[in-house]
């Protein structure tokens, strides 16, 4: 069965996480909540080959993959764009493990797609050769995509990363290897371009609060409406729809959510939300 992901398999240094991305992919079609936890663990042990083979990173004080992630030194290297995938994968893993959410298989699958998009940017950093790469929808299996149990799921989940070794042994392993490393990154980037493959941002941006209330807890439909219409706006209607909506077991609602680019300043939905609440409140 053919897989994105295939290409990594045929460079022996990339061997620690290719194999887990081939299998997060041949995944989906058995279970997509399989495939999140999958393309998660494939994301830790790719993040973990990059902490492990790049000398400019400093290892953060636990080596748990979101804080690897958040590690100042990570983030000034890697695409800013990849940084809210990166979260996408590893939240949607979380919900799958943590919660009774189901997860679909187009959150699986954008989990995969951005997955690939960081693999891609590391095969653009450290590779000899580089071809920029797409991903392809249309090779992916369908099945049954059966819902599996918790418990199997929390057991998978612990048994992928049991034998992890600790980064900072790592570290001490590779000291002269990550200092080349570092240098072919830097030399790679100032004679190649990287693009970021990225779905329609509308869509990528409610998918990536969906998951984010999931992993929090909130059921959307149950105790979280969408575009709920209220009235009091001040523009030429009066009315507005708020992106989202929490609401307390007592019918109240505890807090709303506006969805915005990320181009547009943060404060610019900040006010916005808070015009909503104020509706609400009223009503």
């Amino acid at each position: 069965m053919e897989t994105n992901f295939d290409y990594l398999l045929k460079k022996e240094e990339y061997a620690d996480f290719a194999k887990q991305a081939v299998e997060a992919e041949k995944s989906l079609s058995i279970s997509p909540a399989t495939c999140a936890i999958l393309s998660r663990r494939a994301l830790e042990l790719a993040v973990r080959f990059v902490f492990s083979y790049d000398a400019e990173l400093s290892l953060p004080y636990r080596d748990n993959v979101s804080s690897l992630i958040h590690e100042p030194t990570f983030r000034r290297i890697i695409e800013p764009r990849l940084f809210p995938m990166l979260k996408y994968t590893i939240h949607l893993g979380n919900v799958a493990v943590h919660t009774n959410n189901n997860i679909g298989r187009d959150e699986a699958i954008i989990a995969l797609r951005d997955l690939f998009e960081f693999c891609d940017w590391i095969d653009y950093s450290y590779s000899r050769e580089y071809d920029e790469k797409t991903y392809d929808e249309s090779i992916l299996a369908s099945g049954n995509e059966k819902r599996i149990k918790a418990d199997e799921l929390m057991k998978l989940y612990e048994g992928l990363s049991s034998k992890d070794k600790k980064l900072e042994s790592v570290l001490k392993e590779n000291e002269e290897l990550r200092e080349q490393m570092a240098k072919k990154r830097s030399q790679n980037v100032k004679t190649r371009e990287f693009h970021v493959d990225t779905i329609s941002e509308a869509e990528t941006r409610k998918r990536y609060i969906d998951v984010a209330l999931k992993e929090a807890g909130w059921v959307i439909g149950r105790n979280v409406t969408e575009e709920e219409p209220v009235t009091g706006m001040p523009n030429s209607t009066g009315t507005g729809y708020v992106d989202y909506v929490l609401w307390g077991k007592d019918n109240l609602p505890l807090a709303v959510v506006e969805a915005k680019k990320a181009s547009v300043d943060a404060m610019v939905g900040s006010q916005q939300a808070k015009l909503y609440a104020d509706c609400l409140q009223n009503k």
